[in-house]
């Protein structure tokens, strides 16, 4: 039986609740992508690793950002509000800065 992770058995999660549990997912990998894109870039930068393989995975990294531009939208202007980088927010706190208006 498969089961909607956030989601008790038995109950109808209702459209809205799905959605919810979609951009939570999404968020997720977002702040996590962002992470990786910043440490991808600290390694061009400092010459850490092999140059052309660590350019193809920031590029992936920026196509895969660029598959959830709302989510994207969202960490950014959080950290912009929180008045930090994009890759020092949390999930957590997009969530509730998004929440807060």
């Amino acid at each position: 039986m498969s089961r909607t992770p956030g989601l008790s058995p038995g109950k109808d999660p209702g459209p809205g609740r799905i959605l919810a549990i979609m951009e939570s997912c999404s968020l997720i990998e977002v702040v996590a992508l962002l992470r990786k894109h910043s440490e991808l870039e600290l390694q061009i930068l400092n010459g850490r690793g092999a140059a052309v393989a660590t350019e193809r995975e920031l590029e992936a990294t920026v196509r895969r950002l660029a598959a959830h531009p709302h989510a994207l939208s969202a960490a950014l202007q959080t950290a912009r509000a929180l008045r930090r980088t994009p890759d020092a927010v949390t999930a957590r706190e997009v969530a509730d800065w998004g929440c807060s208006d």
